[in-house]
Order: structure tokens, then C-alpha cells, then sequence
């Protein structure tokens, strides 16, 4: 049967776990907010890898600027670097630049021929898409012209009705003009959207612009890469691109996860100005990709990545084009997201079923263990297989888990240890209230009946020296007596049950348990008995009335517990016959004229520590002498006592 504290364990573990898994399913988009900053971690730690030799970068940077002006150039100095590069024998040419006004017809005409005649050349598309949730304005929108029409999908399927819509929509384009957007083999749109904390993490591979869908410049230029017609690229909306034999997975927004490979100038780069003049390796660009995009930050293409806050817009392009052609992609697919809510699942229950049976540094230790196990998984999962699943929920489940049962765990024992320590402060020493506090299953408060060593111990003639002395005198004295008594019953692990007037009920063997509950009770006779000594020999010097008392001590089965009203006044206690025998022994001190009495019960248990194989006991210097049988009040049979007395101390030791 389970106990309490596991059942809440378990409660606290299954309903964190049905929330993770509805946060998880319900709210993708802010778990999707939560989890990008992992993947820039994840990036992190992977570190940076090679891209390969086929795509390199003409950057427009600063070097290019100061030789030949400020940007944009004029379209001679374009169309010039695009027959250098050609001549060059780049295989393919991207442009990663906008030619949406005019300048002059010549110009336009010179850039124009030079694209012609190196084709296949890819030309930017700017399109317009609204901030999301503003109103769009249809009267904004103008009629675009109909070649860009040839750069669309021309075929599309759709895998999702639900999902159809969710592809970003332009409200506007700024194509190039005639005669340069004809041009070109393709043209590609360059929209880029930043996550909500700037970092630009995601491709949008595909825009939806008027009726059409129309592919990034990245996925055209892979497609000319691939040699496959416009025909063979296939828009599957809700699941990815088919491009020839190859498949690009997207989410349903279109997009393509992002897998840079490190810093800017990851790709090999030269400088337009270089190009121009000829002043770069004879085989820099042959057989290449070439992208020609702009670097200067004075132009402001530089996005926010995983790995730079200053990373070229034509090299993004130019990375996304590289996972394309390489099939070096982070995948995160609905399969993935199956994986995703498994993983909390069996993170919940796996951690939450033990942890409610273990010790709370064994917990630790497995929580540690589970997370550090996660987190290497995790990364294995990614750098291996480009799997991109989920850490913030599994791990937020497991910490939420933990901490929720430990904290239920920590406060549960800090209530039992106050409970404990009011309840037994005052009839135990504070070494055995630590005890009780550190293991709370050995306090069974509840009752049980159990084998103690019960002591009485009282003032003889009290009555009558309370009659002949002042009220203040008395209390004073008894209280030195009873705090001098009380001291001696705490070094030996006694539990004061009460003080009844001037008489003290003690007992050994629970709410701890004590083996040698018979022993610790003899010593702390003895002991009893010599601080007894002390105080009278100061109450002669100080001219007091001297007091006596008399000690009975009897072992036997009892019932021990709290006894009384729950939330009123509640005793811990023991009661049973072997309770009353002990009392009517330390009665017959009187009768005996001895100091202290043990029953035979009692004698049975400390015997082996005084009949040793040396003769000498280990209870310290005793003697103990066996008395008549006495007919004790009480009882039909006959029990047999002992005197114990110390003979000249000087052996006892405190366990």
C-alpha cells in the first residue's frame, strides 16, 4: 500500500505532465518562442562546420565601396561584374539585388544583355507582406507584370486544408523592371522574417503572392543547381517541397529551419571590386555558385543568427541554398513532435514513480542523472541526425517535477519534525528529539504495546516537609531537586513521561526504540541516586532540610502512545499492568529501607552485563542484593526485588 506522501507524488507528477502536454499542444507557438533560444545554444555547442566548395559569395563590402563609390552602382559597373563572373565560369549566378526602378535605358539594357547572356541568372523579388495582425490595403496593391508569373510553382498539392492559409501572404512586389526581370532564367523571392527576438532562424522557402506561390531565390537557384525543370518542383502545402528526386520538409508556414554552419564568411568570399579588376585566383569561380549580394554594413543586409549579430543577408541565402543541395537539414516534423510529447511523457512518470519512494539525495542524484542523460541525448539527436526536438518542455517537466515533490517532501517533514519536536521536546533529550526528527517512522504515536523499562522515583517525606516550610522554600527545593533529577534522565536518553508533585515517571524504549532500555534505565538509577548525594550534602551546608527519595524500576510489556483529546491536551505515555508494578516498587523502597529497587523482570536483562566471564560488572561497582519475596498491591503472584547499590563510583560513563 502506498503511503501518502508517495500518492501526492504521484498526483503533483501526473497533473505537471498533463499540463506540459497541453501547453506543448495547445500553445505551439510559445512553446515554439521558448525553444529557438535552445536551438541557438544547440548551435553553440555543436559548433561550426564546412559548407563545401560550391557556393562562394561576390560580396559588395567596404574595400568595394571606397574603389568604386557608394551603393547602388551604376547598372554598367553591375552589368560588368556579372560578365566577369561568367567569363569567370561560374555555373550559376545569384543575384541577391533589387532592379525595381529604372535608371537609364542603355544601363537597363547593358545589365539586361549580360544576365541574358550568362544565364542561368536568378534575380531578387521583393514582396510585400504585411506586419501580422494589421489590416491589409487593397488599394495599395498594384497589377504585378506577368513574367514573374513564370517563376511560380507550377504545380501544387494540398496535403492539409487546415494548413492551406497558413503560408504567408505578400500584399505588394517591387519586381525588376523590363527588360532585366525577363532577363533572367528565374526570379526568387527574398522575404525575410525575424523571430520575435530578431534572430532570423527560419527560411520562408515559399510567399503566396496574388493567386500563385512563388519559391525563395535559394530554392530557385537549388533547382538550377539540381538541373530540374520549373515542372519538377512541387509545392505540398502542410509538409514540404519536392524538388526532383529530392524532398525539403517545411513547416505549414512554408518555411525550412535554418542549419548555419557558423559565423559570417563561413562560404568563401571575394570582393566585387576584386572581381572587376581580375585580381582574384584564375579558378576562384569556376564551376561555382556564385551569389553576389552586399556585406558593407552601410547597405543594411545584415541579419541576427545563432551565431552573429552581423551576418550577411546574400550568406544566409547562400547557407540556406547549401542545406538544400546537401540535404543537411533540421527536421522537426510532426514525427518529431510525437517524439517531443513521448519524451515528456516518460520523462513525467519516469521521474515521478521513483522519486516518491526515493531518500531525497538518491532523488537528486536521479533527477541529475535523468537531466544530464536528456540534454546529451537531445544534442546527440541533433548534431547526428539534425533532429530538432523539444528540451524547454521535458526539461521544465522534469525540474517542475522535482521541485514540486521536494518541496511537497521538504514541507510534509518540516511539519512533521515541528509536530515531533512539540510533542517530545519536553520529555526527551534534544539528542533523542533529533533522532525522532531525522527518522519520523521510528515515532509511532499512534499506540502500540512494546517492551519498556519503566522508573518511579519520589521524595519521601514531602508531605510533611511541605507542611512545615513556606510555600516559596518548598517550590524552590523541589524544583532544584526535579531540574537536577531531569538533567540526569536526559544524559541517559530517558523519556520523562510526568511529574506527579514531587514524584518522576521516566521510561526507556520508545519513541525510540533502545535495546538496552534496562540498562540505560539501571545507570540512570545509579546516577540519580549519586546527584542525590550532591544535593544533600549542599543542602546540609546550607542548613536545608535534607530530602530522600526512593527509585522502582520495572521492565515488561506496555501500551505506549498519546493518549487524551486530539487538538486539547494530548500525553505521551505508557499504561499497563507492568506500569503500576513499577510504581508499587519504588513504594516499597520505603518498606525495604533501600534507595533503589528492581524487579526481576529487570534483574533478567541487566544480568549478563553483571555476571561477566571477569566477575567484574559493567554497570560499574554494584551490589545487588535479592530481597524477600514481596505480595506487591495488585497482584495475585509473589514478585521477586533487588537492591541495587553503588559502591564508590568512579566507572560510570554516558552512552
Amino acid at each position: 500500500m502506498r503511503k501518502p506522501a508517495e500518492i501526492r507524488g504521484l498526483i503533483l507528477a501526473v497533473l505537471i505532465t498533463t499540463v506540459a502536454l497541453a501547453l506543448y499542444s495547445v500553445y505551439p507557438r510559445f512553446v515554439e518562442e521558448l525553444e529557438d533560444r535552445t536551438l541557438d545554444l544547440r548551435f553553440w555547442i555543436r559548433g561550426t562546420q564546412n559548407p563545401g566548395p560550391d557556393i562562394v559569395i561576390v560580396a559588395i563590402d567596404e574595400k568595394s565601396l571606397a574603389e568604386l563609390g557608394r551603393w547602388p552602382w551604376s547598372r554598367r559597373i553591375q552589368a560588368r561584374l556579372v560578365e566577369r563572373i561568367k567569363a569567370s565560369g561560374a555555373r550559376l549566378i545569384g543575384l541577391d539585388l533589387f532592379y525595381s526602378e529604372p535608371e537609364s535605358r542603355d544601363a537597363d539594357a547593358l545589365l539586361a544583355g549580360a544576365i541574358r547572356s550568362a544565364r542561368p541568372v536568378v534575380i531578387g523579388l521583393p514582396l510585400l507582406v504585411p506586419v501580422e495582425g494589421e489590416n491589409q490595403n487593397p488599394a495599395s496593391k498594384s497589377r504585378h507584370p506577368d513574367f514573374i508569373d513564370e517563376s511560380a510553382f507550377r504545380r501544387v498539392t494540398q496535403v492539409s486544408v487546415e494548413r492551406t492559409f497558413r503560408i504567408k501572404t505578400a500584399e505588394d512586389g517591387l519586381p525588376p523592371i523590363k527588360p532585366i526581370g525577363p532577363s533572367a532564367e528565374a526570379l526568387g523571392h527574398v522575404y525575410a522574417l525575424p523571430e520575435p527576438d530578431g534572430t532570423l532562424r527560419r527560411e520562408i522557402l515559399v510567399l503566396r503572392y496574388g493567386e500563385e506561390f512563388f519559391p525563395s531565390l535559394p530554392l530557385q537557384l537549388a533547382r538550377l543547381a539540381s538541373e530540374d525543370s520549373q515542372e519538377e518542383m512541387v509545392l505540398e502545402i502542410g509538409r514540404g517541397i519536392r524538388l526532383g528526386e529530392r524532398f525539403i520538409p517545411t513547416d505549414e508556414y512554408g518555411r525550412l529551419l535554418i542549419n548555419y554552419y557558423g559565423k559570417e564568411q563561413s562560404f568563401p568570399y571575394y570582393s566585387a571590386a576584386e572581381v572587376l579588376s581580375g585580381g582574384i585566383p584564375r579558378d576562384a569561380l569556376l564551376n561555382k555558385i556564385v551569389l553576389v549580394g552586399t556585406s558593407a554594413l552601410g547597405t543594411y543586409d545584415q541579419k541576427i543568427t545563432p551565431f552573429s549579430n552581423n551576418y550577411p543577408g546574400v550568406e544566409k541565402n547562400a547557407t540556406a541554398l547549401a542545406n538544400i543541395l546537401q540535404g543537411s537539414f533540421v527536421h522537426h516534423t510532426w514525427v518529431h513532435k510525437a517524439i517531443d510529447l513521448a519524451t515528456i511523457l516518460i520523462i513525467g512518470l519516469g521521474l515521478g514513480v521513483p522519486l516518491t519512494r526515493l531518500k531525497g539525495l538518491y532523488g537528486t542524484a536521479l533527477a541529475a542523472g535523468l537531466l544530464a542523460a536528456l540534454l546529451v541525448w537531445l544534442q546527440w539527436m541533433f548534431v547526428w541526425r539534425g533532429w530538432w526536438l523539444n528540451a524547454v518542455m521535458p526539461v521544465g517537466t522534469l525540474l517542475a517535477i522535482y521541485t514540486a515533490i521536494t518541496a511537497d517532501r521538504y514541507l510534509v517533514e518540516e511539519r512533521k519534525a515541528h509536530e515531533i519536536r512539540a510533542i517530545f521536546s519536553s520529555y526527551v533529550s534534544p539528542k533523542i528529539v533529533e533522532e525522532l526528527v531525522r527518522r519520523p517512522e521510528t515515532a509511532r504515536l499512534g499506540g502500540q504495546r512494546k517492551e519498556l523499562t519503566i522508573l518511579f522515583s519520589d521524595i519521601r517525606g514531602f508531605t510533611t516537609f511541605s507542611e512545615g516550610h513556606e510555600p516559596e522554600q518548598v517550590v524552590a527545593t523541589l524544583n532544584e531537586y526535579l531540574k537536577a533529577m531531569t538533567e540526569v534522565v536526559f544524559r541517559w536518553d530517558g523519556t520523562l513521561d510526568k511529574f506527579v508533585g514531587d514524584a518522576i515517571m521516566v521510561f526507556w524504549g520508545a519513541p525510540v526504540d533502545q535495546p538496552n532500555h534496562a540498562e540505560l534505565a539501571a545507570r540512570c538509577a545509579i546516577h540519580m541516586r549519586q546527584e542525590l548525594d550532591r544535593l544533600q550534602e549542599k543542602w546540609r551546608a546550607e542548613g536545608k532540610v535534607v530530602l530522600d527519595s526512593g527509585i522502582g524500576i520495572n521492565t515488561g510489556a506496555v501500551l505506549v502512545g498519546n493518549t487524551g483529546v486530539e487538538g486539547k491536551k494530548m500525553d505521551y505515555t505508557v499504561i499497563g499492568d507492568h506500569v503500576n508494578l513499577a510504581a508499587r516498587v519504588e513504594g516499597l523502597t520505603r518498606q525495604q529501607n533501600a534507595s533503589i529497587l528492581i524487579t526481576e523482570y529487570t534483574y533478567r536483562r541487566i544480568r549478563p552485563l553483571i555476571e561477566t566471564q571477569t566477575g567484574r560488572s559493567r554497570l560499574g561497582h554494584l551490589e545487588l542484593r535479592e530481597m524477600p519475596l514481596v505480595q506487591v498491591k495488585g497482584r495475585t503472584q509473589s514478585v521477586t526485588v533487588y537492591e541495587v547499590k553503588s559502591l564508590p563510583p568512579g566507572e560510570l560513563k554516558s552512552p
